[in-house]
C-alpha cells in the first residue's frame, strides 16, 4: 500500500513530541508526506469535511438508521461472497481477491487452464515428434 499524504488532525502534545523527536530518522520523502493539525480543507474539498474540521458538512449519527442499512449492506456482501465460494468449488485457499469480486481468477479456473496449457502443449510435442519422425524417415 502507498500512501500519499497522512494528515492527523487534533494531535496530543506527547505524539507531537515524539515525532518532533523521530523526524530526523524518517525518509525525507516519507517525511513531506506527514501531515499534523494542518488546515483540512487545504487538502480535501470543504463539502466533505465536517463541520467540526473547517468543512460545510453537518453530520449526525442516527443509529437506529445506520446500523440497519450496514447490517443490511453486510450481509448482501457475505452473500455474494459465499455465492463466488460455492461457484469457485467451496475451496479452501480460495483466492481472496477472487471472493471480495477481483480480478482474480478462482483456483479451478486457474487449474482448468493450466490443463488446458498441457493438452496444448503436448498436442504441439506430438506435431513435432511426427514431424521429426517423417523427417528421418
Amino acid at each position: 500500500m502507498i500512501i500519499d499524504l497522512w494528515l492527523t488532525i487534533s494531535v496530543p502534545w506527547y505524539i507531537w513530541s515524539f515525532f518532533k523527536l523521530i523526524t530526523p530518522f524518517i525518509d525525507p520523502l516519507t517525511r513531506e508526506k506527514l501531515k499534523f493539525n494542518e488546515d483540512m480543507a487545504s487538502h480535501v474539498p470543504r463539502e466533505q469535511l465536517l463541520k467540526a474540521n473547517g468543512g460545510d458538512v453537518e453530520f449526525e449519527y442516527d443509529h437506529e438508521v445506520y446500523w440497519s442499512a450496514f447490517v443490511k449492506f453486510a450481509a448482501n456482501r457475505r452473500a455474494e461472497y459465499e455465492a463466488r465460494w460455492e461457484k469457485g468449488g467451496k475451496r479452501i485457499g480460495e483466492h481472496e481477491d477472487y471472493l471480495r469480486g477481483g480480478t482474480d481468477q478462482s483456483l479451478a479456473q486457474l487449474e482448468s487452464g493450466a490443463v488446458d496449457v498441457a493438452k496444448n502443449v503436448a498436442t504441439e510435442e506430438e506435431k513435432v515428434n511426427t514431424a521429426a519422425n517423417s523427417a528421418t524417415n
